[in-house]
Formats: C-alpha cells, sequence, structure tokens
C-alpha cells in the first residue's frame, strides 16, 4: 500500500504487482536518428488479464511502418521499486535501453544511452503529467510523461543492420490502468524545423493528448497538452486551465486551436501511412490502433496583446518533421465532450 501511494510521486515505476487482475502497464521509448531517417518506437509492457497473462515488447519502425509483438512469460519480467526492467534479454530505465531482441520476425541488439534528459517539472500536488488527477482513484488509464527530450547515443542491429542514432532525439512517456481511452488524438515531436533568424539552442518538444476516458460510471473528456520552448515550459492542460477552441479532424488533417489565458498554440497535424499495434481493453492486448511516427506537426505558439488590439506576439513558430501520430475513436464523441459544435 505504501509504495502504491508513493508511486504517485514517481509515475515511471511500476505501478502493478503480478497478481493484480485486469491490469497493463507499458513504457513507450521513441526514437529518431540525427539525419531523421530512422525512427523506432520501442514499447515494453506486461498485460495481467485472466485469460492470457504476458509481457511484450512491441516494436514500430518509421518509414515501412513495421511491427511486431514480441511475447514473453511473466517471470522474464523482473522490476524493482524503482523503474529499471529487465524483460528478457533486454533493460529498460529512464536512462537508456539494452536491447537483445530474438523473435522469428525481427531481431534487435544494441545499447542505447540518453543524456541532457527535458523531465516533466512536477511539483508536491502536481507531480506528473496528469497534475492534480494523479491522486483521483479508479481511473482506467493513468498517463505520465517521463522525458519530453534528451539526446540519444548508440548503435542497434536491427536485422543485422547496423543503425547508428548517435546524436538523434528521444522521448520517453507511459501509460498504465485497465484500459485506453475510448476515442483520442495523441502526438509528439521533438525534431523541429523554425524560421527564428538565431537558432535556439534549447530543445523544442510538443506533445499532445486528447481523450475521452471512461471514469467509475461515467466519462469524461480532457487532455494533456504541453510544449517546451525557447527554454520554457508552457502547459496548456485542462487542470492548468487550458481551453481548446478548436478541433477539426478530417481525412489525414488535425488542426487545434488551444488558450490558457493569453498564450494561444494552434497545430495542425498531417497524418503519413502507419503501423498497427495491439491495445489494453481491461488489460488484454486485443485491441488494435494504427500509429504513423512519419507525420508532419506545424505550430504556432503566441501571446495576445492585454490590451484587446489583437496582436500577437510570436513565440514560437515551426515545422516539426517526423512526428509521432495517432488518431482513435469516434472523433465526434470527442469533440463534443470538449462542447465543440
Amino acid at each position: 500500500m505504501f509504495r502504491r501511494f508513493r508511486d504517485i510521486w514517481h509515475p515511471e515505476n511500476y505501478h502493478g504487482t503480478k497478481n493484480k487482475k485486469k491490469f497493463f502497464e507499458g513504457w513507450y521509448f521513441k526514437l529518431v536518428s540525427a539525419d531523421l531517417k530512422k525512427k523506432f518506437a520501442f514499447i515494453p509492457g506486461i498485460s495481467l488479464s485472466p485469460e492470457d497473462p504476458h509481457c511484450f515488447i512491441q516494436v514500430l519502425e518509421g518509414g515501412s511502418s513495421q511491427t511486431n509483438y514480441v511475447r514473453y512469460s511473466i517471470d522474464e519480467f523482473q522490476i524493482g521499486k524503482k523503474f529499471d526492467l529487465t524483460l528478457g534479454k533486454s533493460r529498460f530505465n529512464i536512462d537508456g535501453l539494452e536491447l537483445d531482441i530474438l523473435d522469428e520476425f525481427i531481431t534487435i541488439k544494441g545499447v542505447i544511452n540518453f543524456k541532457d534528459q527535458y523531465k516533466w517539472p512536477g511539483t508536491f500536488f502536481s507531480p506528473g503529467a496528469m497534475g492534480p488527477y494523479q491522486f483521483a482513484p479508479f481511473m482506467q488509464c493513468n498517463h505520465g510523461i517521463l522525458s519530453m527530450d534528451h539526446v540519444i547515443t548508440g548503435k542497434l542491429a536491427v536485422n543485422g543492420e547496423s543503425v547508428d542514432l548517435t546524436g538523434g532525439r528521444g522521448y520517453l512517456e507511459k501509460d498504465w490502468g485497465r484500459s485506453f481511452p475510448r476515442a483520442w488524438i495523441w502526438s509528439q515531436c521533438n525534431d523541429w524545423e523554425s524560421p527564428a533568424p538565431t537558432p535556439d539552442p534549447t530543445p523544442t518538444s510538443v506533445s499532445i493528448s486528447v481523450a475521452t476516458v471512461p471514469w467509475m460510471w461515467s466519462y469524461f473528456t480532457g487532455f494533456i497538452i504541453v510544449v517546451m520552448a525557447g527554454g520554457k515550459f508552457y502547459n496548456f492542460s485542462t487542470y492548468a486551465g487550458g481551453r481548446i477552441k478548436r478541433l477539426r479532424v478530417r481525412d489525414s488533417l488535425v488542426e487545434l486551436k488551444i488558450v490558457s489565458k493569453d498564450i494561444v498554440l494552434e497545430a495542425i497535424l498531417i497524418k503519413s501511412r502507419g503501423g498497427e499495434l495491439a491495445s489494453p481493453v481491461k488489460g488484454m492486448m486485443e485491441g488494435r490502433i494504427t500509429e504513423s511516427l512519419d507525420s508532419r506537426c506545424r505550430i504556432a505558439l503566441y501571446r495576445l496583446s492585454r490590451n484587446g488590439s489583437g496582436e500577437r506576439q510570436i513565440m514560437f513558430r515551426g515545422k516539426g518533421d517526423p512526428a509521432a501520430l495517432e488518431v482513435v475513436g469516434d472523433m465526434d464523441e470527442l469533440r463534443s465532450g470538449l462542447g465543440l459544435k
């Protein structure tokens, strides 16, 4: 009991026990090479459904959009009080990953390290990306952002091909609970081209998550939307007072406008072809979603003049490519939950 309470302030840690039922937990490692040509997502996790308890590593490759689901027995999942996970012969923690994956369809070996991490700036009463909702009981899905951006060093051998990721950028988040939301839009990008005349030495990272989440006997639509740019952290999330003024989804295009006080974020997400990943439904990995690692993101972050003139002070404008993107479920329900017509 004490450990579970303590882990509220440590979303990176494992929140389950092996005798827990209808439970899942997974960590999401996104890696993009310095030349932007190689993109991977590695998702180690555990599924504690009564029907099929097992562990897994999901692999998504950008470009080809190939996915692999590598199964492991529960006994091959070893994790301590802190997030330092050994799964089969692979190891995952906040500082990197050591991969030794041998499957019928894919082999991956190598060591990747992270440095210069920009972790979520949590506080005692807002310990993670969910803010005070981190304390809410009976959430079917919990979300944590562990590193908004970090520099990658190391190489992988993927099906015998050497892939050098040194100098690339990475992102790390996780989810745990019973089931994924009913509907959601999720995107993340930390590879940006900005027209600023003087390059900013600090990294830029954007994470967008809008979801309709079951809670107790009902559901609600909320969002976690954050921008790290110019050495500052802008939180547009529901609990931080953000308001979504526009959300349009059509074909391969998503448009958003989010306001928090006098700060405005406008984003355009351009969807590309993706690969199919398994997702949790009451702990079972029987859901199917499509994620792209080759999408694009366009954002403008600006401050409105307080004199009511409508003048804008541009704080950041950029093109993000590549970006990760998922658009899943009923978008009309998602818009309705936000009070949008």
